[in-house]
């Protein structure tokens, strides 16, 4: 087999030119027929007796594009490796394929091209880059309103005598004209300011008549009550009446010991004092994560103005074309083909890194990348409470369902990780202070940026925000 390559660095394209002989793949394709004639069983004929002449009638053509197809990969590969060319995208037939009934006549030789997109010369290095990123330093202010949030998701409910507002009513709705009957949880604060002295002061097992429409004006609250379709809600209305079985008050934890073991582990503080200084610690742990993705975005948009890269035009655009099922509008396919090169100069930037820095991917990082890519497919819940086996339980039925895509997904998140660590570590990084009440406005304006960006439809913006704004979102969940 011959190839010839022609590169061209600025565009990173490369055209091969292969000329494939019979030697090339004959002996192996013969070796290939030879073993479908032991395994196939065809009436007529004992195991292993069947013509060649027949088995290759029956499967020459579906072989000869196996073998070929194999063989041309394999050499491909190593004449790449030996030139030392990384390539960013599987080679590409140029023009049309060659047929079976062309490979079959092996007297021929075949000549083709395959277009390469490889990893150009990057005079970068992770020193160049700057960026801005900032420092949890929560204040008094910003521990007391966390913590009055943690307390409320502490609350418990306590049975009381009276209803009071804020209270919740366990009860049963009916109306005798209707025959309507359910009964439900009413939170008191969903009733309107108009109506609300009727059910004040009441106690179990009395009474409350009342104005449906009065009380709750709005078919969403109504929907939400009584768990009601929406036409079911609409014709709702008239006079109703409410026994009262149970009412329950919210009440906070108090600040003991019991508090101070259930939210942070059990003899981790043994005083307020000590329980404020460690849950400010981990405050500044929680917030670490969302600024690492606001570091790690900066960096990427940064690193996508530095690099340029000219992918050759006419290649992508057929590329994209060749990619999609479908017939893409015009008015659509260049906003593919920017989003596409946008991706090939990420993946470029993260390829010449990865190799730059010397970087290694661990079983490690890929249980770590693989954890995430599951959580990813399933809606983005978190698996922290799952154990590695039900990862990789998880994990090999998406493969054998997705197949090399789910696997090379893995690789590549993996790969991407380590390339921000590896910058985060490199890059010349300014660290500012900030509270976290400043933090959380700086959070929200970068969502909101990030989603400008995407109506607007700038790719690169796109591909640098790929992501960043569902993982800050989560992370402020989480907290």
């Amino acid at each position: 087999m011959k190839i010839d390559i022609e590169k061209n660095d600025a565009k990173a394209y490369a055209l091969l030119s292969v000329s494939v002989t019979k030697e090339d793949y004959y002996p192996e394709f013969q070796k290939q027929l030879k073993q479908y004639g032991k395994n196939v069983n065809l009436k007529g004929f004992r195991p292993g007796k069947i013509p060649p002449s027949v088995i290759r009638s029956m499967y020459g053509k579906s072989v000869v594009m196996e073998v070929f197809n194999q063989t041309i990969s394999d050499k491909i590969e190593e004449y790449l490796e030996e030139n030392k060319l990384v390539t960013l995208l599987q080679p590409q037939m140029k023009g049309d394929s060659l047929t079976p009934e062309q490979l079959l006549r092996f007297n021929d030789e075949h000549k083709f091209e395959m277009e390469i997109c490889y990893l150009p010369p990057i005079a970068l290095k992770a020193s160049d880059i700057s960026a801005n990123s900032y420092t949890p330093t929560p204040s008094e202010k910003d521990v007391d309103k966390e913590l009055e949030k943690l307390l409320e998701r502490m609350e418990s409910q306590e049975p009381v005598e009276e209803v009071e507002k804020g209270d919740f009513i366990s009860g049963t709705f009916t109306q005798e004209s209707t025959n309507f009957e359910e009964t439900t949880l009413l939170p008191t604060n969903q009733i309107a300011s108009e109506a609300i002295g009727l059910f004040l002061g009441k106690k179990k097992e009395d009474t409350v008549t009342f104005d449906l429409r009065t009380a709750f004006p709005e078919d969403a609250t109504l929907k939400n009550l009584f768990y009601k379709d929406e036409e079911t809600t609409a014709g709702l209305t008239g006079e109703f009446l409410l026994t009262i079985q149970e009412v329950q008050r919210k009440k906070k934890p108090e600040l003991n010991q019991a508090f101070f073991d259930s939210a942070l582990g059990e003899g981790e503080a043994d005083s307020e004092e000590t329980f404020r200084e460690k849950y400010k610690a981990r405050l500044v742990e929680e917030f670490d994560k969302p600024v690492k993705i606001l570091l790690e975005n900066e960096l990427q948009e940064k690193l996508l103005e530095e690099v340029e890269i000219d992918f050759d035009e006419e290649f992508l655009t057929r590329l994209v074309i060749s990619l999609n099922d479908t017939e893409i509008p015009a008015d659509e396919l260049q906003a593919n083909v920017d989003r596409f090169r946008d991706f090939l100069k990420w993946k470029a930037i993260t390829s010449y890194f990865f190799k730059e820095g010397n970087l290694t991917i661990e079983d490690s990082d890929v249980k770590s990348a693989r954890r995430k890519e599951v959580s990813n497919r399933l809606g983005g819940i978190a698996l922290d409470q799952f154990g590695d086996d039900f990862i990789d339980d998880l994990s090999k039925r998406m493969s054998e369902e997705k197949g090399s895509d789910f696997n090379r997904t893995v690789l590549d998140s993996a790969v991407l990780q380590k390339v921000m660590e590896y910058f985060i570590e490199n890059a010349t990084v300014t660290h500012e202070s900030k509270s976290l009440a400043e933090l959380e406005t700086i959070f929200d304006e970068f969502s909101e940026k990030q989603k400008a960006k995407i109506e607007a439809a700038q790719p690169q913006a796109e591909v640098a925000a790929e992501g960043a704004i569902e993982e800050i979102e989560e992370e402020k969940a989480a907290e």
